[in-house]
């Protein structure tokens, strides 16, 4: 529950409705990296879905029950249904399924979370990071030490003795449609903004225990043959991630002083091309 004398700290099991709607956590509420890239969009941009909570899609049902599978945790169980979803008794079932909090599937999709899952499982580089002592899905807290803003974070992962003076290694599951390639990967990172949320975490921890932990992805094809490939972000791109996470930590912290939240420019303003298009530069013009 939040609360004026809430510390800085891992917390374990915390529900994650209560994470997410900030039900547990400081009092005056705190930012995650989700809300730090919705602010880089802009501060509008934030402000609506900061207080709107649209049900999951399908999707992101498929993605918890991947995660479930994988960490051996979620935050629901998943029930198979049987038949054709077309059917009435199919529909009250999966209906039923939902308000129990489980996520349901069909026995394809059930055989593909857990393929997946043991794809994951079977690579031995993301083995060697899931396999041995850490904590699933715990929830980060710390102020930012430049503006006072709370920073909030919920790694997968967290391998290593928390217990121990040992660093541990920060990991992050992301099912993909792509192939799971480092090309291909290194692309959706910068789509998706994924330095901001490694450089993010890793922020929170640094203030959390004085040191700055490796912040490791492991990716899997959501496709067959199911491909695995684990990457950490290089320091240019981390560096990158740390500089988008300051500027979304001051332009919060200035919307809050000015109780504005700003859309985008008024005005008419001249763009400059993205320098993967104009890579090609020396293609004839027609």
């Amino acid at each position: 529950m939040s609360t004026r004398d809430f510390r800085p700290g891992v917390y374990p099991g915390i529900d994650p409705v209560e994470y997410h709607d900030q039900i547990f956590g400081p009092a005056g509420g705190s930012v995650s990296s989700t809300d730090a890239k919705n602010l880089l969009v802009a501060p509008a941009y934030y402000q609506y879905h900061h207080g709107h909570h649209p049900a999951p899609s399908r999707a992101m049902e498929l993605g918890t029950a991947i995660h479930a599978a994988v960490l051996g945790v979620g935050q629901a169980d998943m029930a198979t249904i049987e038949g054709s979803w077309r059917t009435k008794a199919a529909r009250e079932a999966v209906a039923a399924a939902r308000e129990a909090g489980q996520i349901p599937l069909s026995p394809d999709e059930a055989w593909e979370v857990q393929s997946i899952a043991a794809a994951v499982r079977d690579q031995s580089a993301a083995a060697g990071l899931l396999d041995g002592p850490g904590i699933a899905e715990a929830s980060i807290y710390a102020p930012d030490t430049a503006t006072g803003v709370w920073m909030r974070g919920r790694p997968d992962w967290i391998a290593g003795d928390l217990t121990s003076d040992e660093p541990v290694v920060m990991v992050d599951l992301k099912t993909t449609s792509g192939d799971a390639s480092p090309d291909s990967f290194a692309r959706e990172a910068a789509r998706w903004d994924y330095p901001l949320q490694a450089a993010w975490y890793r922020k929170i921890w640094h203030q959390i225990h004085g040191y700055t932990p490796r912040f490791v992805h492991v990716v899997v094809s959501k496709t067959p043959p199911y491909l695995v490939g684990v990457y950490e972000l290089d320091d240019e791109y981390l560096t990158a991630g740390l500089v988008r996470a300051r500027r979304a930590l001051n332009r919060y912290t200035e919307c809050v002083r000015a109780a504005s939240w700003p859309g985008h420019s008024p005005d008419i303003e001249l763009l400059g091309a993205p320098a993967w298009y104009t890579a090609d530069a020396g293609l004839e013009v027609y």
